[in-house]
């Protein structure tokens, strides 16, 4: 038992490097989707939860007091690669809107998961992306498995706790702002 915990905190702490150094846009919307899930989660736990609260400011002010300077170029570099992604997203989003609105074939059966080849693109979303791979019919097939899968995983959570979603909310989230229906396994 203490190895597995041993395990979770190293991992987690590597975990956290690699994502702090390689500027990942996908690493911070999940790390802020993971602590604020969590956090939330402890809600019904007052003490934990303002124990919980209370460490997380004191880390905040220690990591602004001491390495503020040292962190300052990674916030700085993230925000630009920030800015810079969401404004191609919105482009590339505005590209599949135009090929879906003109390309009946597109609309109806989609491009396939390989369309970037075809058109020049891929939409970095996995709402637009499932649209644009598989059509509208795909589409509501591809969702009506997810949504299953929610109301599978609801309906076997006796008593309801937020943790037990944590993975697949940020999984959620994540994908619309990354990725291809390629990348998106069912296993969450």
């Amino acid at each position: 038992k203490i190895s597995k915990k041993f395990f979770f905190v190293v991992s987690s702490i590597f975990f956290l490097y690699t994502g702090l150094m390689v500027i990942s846009r996908g690493f911070y919307v999940e790390l802020l989707m993971f602590v604020f899930l969590y956090i939330l989660s402890l809600v019904k736990n007052p003490k934990k939860f303002f124990i919980v609260l209370s460490i997380g400011v004191i880390l905040g002010l220690i990591f602004y007091k001491y390495l503020y300077t040292d962190l300052l170029s990674v916030f700085t570099n993230v925000t630009k690669r920030f800015e810079a992604g969401n404004a191609d997203r919105g482009e590339l989003i505005n590209n599949a809107q135009v090929l879906l609105s003109t390309d009946l074939k597109v609309f109806l059966f989609g491009g396939g998961s390989y369309y970037p080849e075809s058109f020049g693109f891929t939409c970095h979303n996995i709402f637009w992306d499932s649209f644009m791979s598989l059509g509208i019919f795909g589409l509501i097939l591809y969702w009506s498995t997810i949504v299953r899968l929610v109301f599978i995983s609801l309906k076997g959570n006796i008593k309801f706790k937020i943790s037990a979603f944590i993975p697949m909310i940020m999984f959620i989230v994540f994908k619309t702002i990354s990725g291809s229906i390629r990348d998106v396994g069912f296993y969450y």
